[in-house]
């Protein structure tokens, strides 16, 4: 390898220097890597992970209540359908599709239309975000079709009556903010499992937590 090296003309050494500085510029721009500190720079969403949701069995007749509570903790995907863990979300009624935050918890739910990816999400964006009234759910999309190409959506998760296909509505990013720290999520995909009488439904999410 010396030899080889010694035999290289400046020009050569001179390219090889120049190909490393670019390289070491060009970063990966994964889920894991950091944001650039600089000064004018927005918030945005770091240690960005997937969480599949799975919802408790139950039957639509005689009344969504059966499916009971799933509890989430946000910050490392934990979940039960007890309570015991530390959880910072609720998903309950049919197929456990309605979303709130835990109740007197004092923590605030928010929901954003956009087209923007869950990566680029920044303080801006967590501000325009909609709130969810304290004691609501946030649960069925009923304004537009599961694509939301108008962003006018109201909920996270579309379902067709006739039949009976549910989907994640696209462009929607949500929010939770715990105490000084905000987390944002995203379902990107959905399915319901079982039979008419014995079903439930499983949600996958993108979550992370928005940095400055």
């Amino acid at each position: 390898m010396i030899s080889i090296i010694k035999n290289l003309s400046k020009t050569a050494i001179a390219v090889i220097a120049v190909s490393i500085a670019f390289t070491s510029c060009t970063k990966d721009n994964s889920d894991s890597s950091k944001p650039l500190t600089a000064t004018n720079q927005s918030a945005t969403v770091t240690g960005i992970t997937t969480t599949l949701l799975t919802g408790n069995y139950g039957s639509p007749t005689p009344a969504p209540g059966v499916y009971g509570t799933k509890y989430l903790n946000i910050a490392t995907g934990a979940q039960d359908s007890t309570g015991t863990i530390t959880y910072h979300l609720t998903f309950t009624s049919t197929n456990n599709l309605a979303i709130a935050p835990k109740a007197g918890a004092g923590y605030t739910f928010k929901y954003l239309n956009t087209t923007k990816s869950l990566a680029t999400v920044n303080n801006a964006d967590y501000t325009a975000a909609t709130t969810v009234a304290t004691g609501s759910t946030l649960n069925l999309n009923t304004l537009t079709d599961s694509l939301n190409t108008g962003l006018g959506a109201n909920g996270w998760l579309n379902y067709n009556s006739t039949t009976h296909a549910v989907n994640y509505t696209h462009n929607i990013v949500l929010f939770i903010r715990v105490g000084t720290t905000t987390y944002a999520f995203q379902c990107y995909a959905a399915a319901g499992q079982g039979t008419a009488t014995l079903n439930r439904g499983r949600y996958w999410f993108r979550r992370g937590t928005l940095i400055n």
